[in-house]
Order: C-alpha cells, then sequence, then structure tokens
C-alpha cells in the first residue's frame, strides 16, 4: 500500500538523519573545543560554546523536525503516480514532476546563497578583527603591567589604605627592574569606565567624558604624553586641589578652537567642584580598541581610593608582575589580587569576542559550502539519473559526451550563479548594518 511505501522510504530517511545526527554531534563538540582553543575565546563566552543537555535536547528537536519535513513529504510525492505507466517504464521520461524539481532548484540555489553570505561576513569580521589589531591604543603597551586590588573587602580604614598604597607605590617604582609606578581607580581597556556629563564655565558648553581618578606619573607611566600643561603632583593629590586635566576629544568639545589650559569645568548635576584645566592628554582607548574618539576627564587620586596599580617595567613584564604579587602579599597576605596582566594580555582580551566570533562564522561559512556542494552534487546526479533515457536519445541522434556534459554543467552553474548573486545581495546589506 501507499502508507507501507510512505513508511518504508520515511525509515530510510530515518536511519540517515541518525546517523548524520551522532556524526554531527561528535563534529560540533571537536568544533567547539578547537573554537575556544585555539580563538582565545574569553571564560564567559567559551560557557555559551560548551554543549550540554539542553543544547543537546534542542539539536534532537531540530533534527527529528527536520526528518519529518524533509523526508517525509519527498515520500509522499514519490507514492504519487500510477502504477501502469510505471510498469511500462513511461515514468522515467525526459523531465522530472516539475514542482519537486523547482523546489530542489530553490533549495541549493538557498544553500549557495547561505554560504557565500556567510563566508563574506566571516570575511568582514576577519578584516575588522585585523584592523584592530593594528589600533594605536594610544599610549605604549609594551612593558607595562597591572594589578588590581580591594582593600575594602579587607575592612581596611582610610589611614590604612593609605599607607598600604602608598608602600605598594613606592616599593614597586623601587624594584631594578621597573621604570615607574602609578595608581588609578579604572585601568583603560577594561572593558569599564565611568561615564559623567561635563560642563564649561561660561560658555555653558556640554559633552560626556570618561571619568578617572589618577596619581601623578601616571601618565608617564602610560607613555601617554600630555600635549598642553603639566601632571598632577602629589600635592594635588594630598591637597585634592580642584585641579583636572582633559584629553584633546574633551577639550575641542568644550573649547572648540581655543586653549583649554586655566579654564574651568564641572561635573552637571552633582555637588563635585569647579576644577581648573591644568593640562591637556593625547587621544587614547579607554573601553575597547576599535572604540571612536571620547572624551577623557582625569582628577587626581586620593591614595585610599586607589583600585589598581600600574607598572612600567623594562625587561620581562611577566617577571615584574610576580615581584608586585610578592609586594603585596607581603604587605597583605590576605588581600585577593585580580586583573593580574600585562597589557598585551588585556588588548588580546578585549579583542577575544570578536576572534571568537571570526571563528565561528568562518566555521560555519566552511560547513554550508560543504553542504552547498553536496546539495549541488545531489541536484546533478538525481538530473542525470531521470533523464537517461533522455540522454541516451540524445547520443544516438549524434550528442557527444562533452555535449551532454556541457548541458549538465550549465544547469548547474546558473544554480550557483543565482545563489551568488543573492549571496553577494544579502552580504552587501549585511556590511551596511554591521557598519
Amino acid at each position: 500500500s501507499r502508507g507501507r511505501l510512505i513508511r518504508l522510504l520515511l525509515t530510510e530517511s530515518v536511519i540517515l538523519a541518525v546517523l548524520a545526527g551522532v556524526a554531527g554531534f561528535a563534529v560540533s563538540f571537536g568544533l567547539s573545543a578547537l573554537i575556544v582553543h585555539y580563538g582565545e575565546v574569553p571564560t564567559d563566552v567559551s560557557v555559551l560554546l560548551t554543549l550540554d543537555s539542553r543544547a543537546l535536547l534542542a539539536a534532537t528537536a531540530v533534527a527529528v523536525l527536520t526528518i519529518v519535513v524533509f523526508g517525509l513529504a519527498p515520500a509522499v510525492t514519490a507514492t504519487k503516480f500510477d502504477v501502469l505507466p510505471a510498469l511500462k517504464n513511461e515514468g522515467t521520461t525526459s523531465t522530472t514532476s516539475p514542482g519537486p524539481a523547482r523546489l530542489r532548484r530553490i533549495f541549493v540555489i538557498a544553500q549557495v546563497a547561505v554560504a557565500l553570505a556567510l563566508v563574506i561576513t566571516a570575511g568582514l569580521f576577519l578584516q575588522s578583527f585585523s584592523r584592530a589589531m593594528r589600533v594605536d591604543p594610544g599610549f605604549d603597551p609594551l612593558g607595562l603591567v597591572t594589578v588590581s586590588f580591594d582593600l575594602n573587602l579587607q575592612g581596611y580604614t582610610p589611614a590604612r589604605r593609605d599607607a598600604f598604597v602608598l608602600q605598594f607605590v613606592e616599593r614597586a617604582a623601587a624594584l631594578p627592574n621597573v621604570i615607574s609606578a602609578a595608581t588609578a581607580d579604572i585601568l583603560p581597556l577594561g572593558g569599564e569606565m565611568v561615564g559623567a556629563t561635563l560642563v564649561s564655565e561660561g560658555r555653558n558648553n556640554s559633552a560626556h567624558a570618561t571619568v578617572a581618578s589618577i596619581s601623578p606619573r601616571y601618565f608617564e607611566t602610560l607613555d601617554l604624553p600630555l600635549v598642553l600643561g603639566r601632571e598632577f603632583t602629589r600635592a594635588d593629590s594630598a591637597a585634592d586641589a580642584p585641579m583636572a586635566i582633559v584629553n584633546e576629544t574633551l577639550a575641542r568639545r568644550l573649547w572648540p578652537g581655543m586653549d583649554p589650559v586655566g579654564k574651568r569645568v564641572h561635573v552637571a548635576d552633582s555637588k563635585e567642584p569647579w576644577r581648573e584645566v591644568m593640562g591637556v592628554a593625547r587621544d587614547a582607548k579607554y573601553l575597547f580598541l576599535t572604540e571612536s574618539a571620547r572624551g577623557a576627564y582625569y582628577v587626581p587620586l586620593r591614595p585610599q581610593s586607589a583600585a589598581s596599580l600600574v607598572v612600567r617595567a623594562a625587561g620581562d613584564a611577566r617577571a615584574a608582575l610576580s615581584s608586585l604579587t610578592a609586594i603585596a602579599r607581603d604587605l597583605d597576605p590576605n588581600l585577593p589580587l585580580f586583573n593580574l596582566h600585562t597589557m598585551d594580555e588585556r588588548i588580546r582580551r578585549s579583542l577575544n569576542l570578536r576572534r571568537a566570533v571570526v571563528s565561528l562564522l568562518g566555521v560555519l561559512g566552511g560547513l554550508t559550502l560543504l553542504l552547498a556542494s553536496i546539495g549541488i552534487y545531489g541536484v546533478a546526479t538525481h538530473s542525470v539519473s531521470a533523464r537517461i533515457r533522455e540522454i541516451g536519445i540524445r547520443m544516438s541522434l549524434g550528442a557527444r559526451a562533452t555535449d551532454v556534459l556541457r548541458m549538465i554543467v550549465r544547469e548547474n552553474l546558473s544554480l550557483a550563479l543565482i545563489g551568488v548573486t543573492i549571496g553577494l545581495v544579502i552580504s552587501a546589506a549585511s556590511s551596511i548594518i554591521l557598519a
């Protein structure tokens, strides 16, 4: 009966799908591990690339749905024919039923289009990643190391915090391979910053900027030059003097075409005092390497507010990091330390998510290209097998094998070209969205 034939064909689809599903799970485990390892994926993202029971159940549900839709539909279509013409071998004519044939061509075109779009998108991300690797952060990361700490967790009093930070900085600066040391409440390229709206006195211009509290020698340690004015001194920090340093972008936005040194600035809607601008620092990258120019506002840091130490080492940065850890442990064995990195590592970590996206898109694009190739091969094979009689008649009438081959290649090449055209349109649209 027709029902038994459908069950037979569906059983074949189920067997193939189960085998493919098992192979797919094995490949997905391997690919996710490779992406996490070679893509240097951050921990919070690598968790998302770990296959768990929910991911396996979701994939299994999709596989079952695929079996039902793409296995049952062809089985139902294949059993819709008259028995008598089939027994007389009249079912295999020069043309197949236009509906299923058209659907197969549409699937092949869609596969080629999606594959090309994924590959081009991966290429765009790779190009963006390559540009990000060459971005100037505004300071020299070579030899910089960072250590962060939270003295509030240990219940330090303000006086004890002052003493700890001053000793930590002095002992760090005294290390033989250390050029300079400074402290700050927030370090650049850490993915976090405090923002505020700044207002200029008199002109009432306003602009948003990141706010950082820094100690003396901060700009010297980062090798972040001042284009105007001077850096904070210890007297500025101790007295909490109403002084400030702005970067070039904030200076242009608050005082366009003017010298900002000596002007006064204030944090809008706050009890912060008006501060006199004593210097202008070069623009730098504060949150991410790929960010656009943003304003920056620096104020003197009281020692008890310090949360991070940044040190410039002349030799091995990792060795300097070990020495800083030893100093901190000597001052307080119970003090938790974090963000123990060289600045090169911080920069690389800031690009980890982008690197993971590039790796994932590249893998998906390659797999989709493989599927598109298999789809074209399947359509070509089915088309040839369904047109055996037609090909035989053509060759008996004088057609050469090369003529038949050219006809088959031309038909399949047209499908690929249509898919490529659609894929290019999708890629152009996605590039506009991503830009």
